[in-house]
């Protein structure tokens, strides 16, 4: 007695699953092959097969800021930085497929930052497609000719300074740099009262700094001071400065070649401005959220107030030891009640009283 019948499947159906599996075996070989028509293993590590594609994708992507990428190819790349650019993409598919494995392309902290990058990337695609007809050789040599014009009839100073925050702390520097016995050198209060991180560890040495880019306080007493003159103690801005004027010498005129980039950069900066004001406009940040700082520090300050009240000390030592008291239970030899004092002692209020 037969328990069960089995179903035979008609030729039609099986000609049609045939005929799907053959597709798909076909799509996925035809990929495969052109890849490999189109494409050179460069390396091999391990089972694992390294393609020129891969080099020249890793290539662009070490290299994306690097401004002169053009000029770096597949071709031009040493033994020794194809090993290198080999075993990183190795590493690449090994790590993130272990980590694919775990589950943690799944975490929140993975999308997210895979969401910033793409929005990043998409911003700064935006930008680079903006600027692309806009930083021309023509623009660079028009930017060049302007900043040589600036420059021209310009002299450019050499001085050394001290800065300080205090007009006091100049007063007594400039006491000590004039002192009858022993002068204090310049160099020296430099390197210990300056605090301008630039100059102090050079002496306070500022070497041929162009007139235009000086503040105005500070160009404005070079311009009346002798060779190794040393200034009065005078401010520009928040801070103090003492001077020593060295040396006045004509500006050169700029070199194109070696200030070409420096120029792409800034026109690209001027740009940028303006491609982030055309969606700026006029329109300006309000806030929405309502703050209040005073609630925010008052604890803290009625913390630090009890802290240096002596009385207050002692309330907050006593109530905490009734809170413990209340959360552990107390010996059978010795019962006490919530709330018990000693004579002339506050009464203790409850968290309850002061929320």
């Amino acid at each position: 007695m037969k328990l069960y019948s089995r179903k035979r499947k008609s030729p039609i159906k099986i000609l049609v699953i045939i005929t799907l599996l053959a597709g798909f075996a076909f799509a996925v070989s035809k990929q495969f092959v052109a890849k490999k028509i189109n494409d050179i293993v460069v390396a091999q590590i391990g089972d694992e097969n390294i393609y020129k594609s891969d080099i020249e994708k890793k290539l662009k992507e070490v290299f994306a800021n690097n401004q002169n990428n053009s000029q770096i190819s597949f071709e031009k790349l040493p033994d020794q930085v194809l090993e290198l650019f080999a075993r990183e993409i190795f590493l690449d598919r090994k790590i993130i497929a272990e980590a694919k494995r775990l589950g943690l392309d799944n975490s929140t902290e993975i999308k997210d930052s895979i969401e910033n990058f793409k929005t990043s990337t998409i911003r700064q695609a935006y930008v680079n497609n903006s600027l692309k007809d806009v930083v021309t050789d023509q623009r660079i040599v028009e930017k060049f000719n302007e900043m040589n014009a600036e420059t021209e009839n310009k002299n450019e100073y050499k001085y050394y300074q001290i800065v300080v925050k205090e007009q006091l702390q100049a007063e007594n520097i400039y006491k000590e740099l004039k002192a009858s016995k022993k002068p204090l050198k310049f160099s020296d209060g430099a390197r210990k009262y300056s605090v301008d991180t630039q100059s102090s560890g050079n002496g306070g040495e500022v070497d041929y700094k162009q007139e235009s880019s000086i503040q105005k306080d500070v160009l404005d007493t070079l311009k009346n001071l002798k060779k190794d003159e040393i200034s009065k103690p005078f401010q520009s801005g928040s801070d103090w400065y003492l001077v020593k004027f060295a040396d006045i010498k004509k500006s050169k005129p700029i070199e194109f070649e070696t200030t070409k980039e420096y120029i792409r950069h800034l026109i690209k900066i001027e740009e940028v401005e303006k491609i982030n004001g055309k969606f700026v406009k006029d329109n300006k940040v309000k806030i929405l959220l309502k703050r209040d700082a005073n609630n925010d520090n008052k604890k803290p300050l009625e913390e630090n107030k009890s802290l240096d009240n002596p009385v207050e000390q002692n309330k907050n030592i006593e109530q905490n030891k009734n809170e413990e008291t209340v959360q552990q239970p107390a010996p059978e030899s010795a019962p006490q009640q919530e709330g018990a004092k000693e004579p002339g002692q506050q009464p203790v209020e409850s968290n309850q009283q002061k929320l």
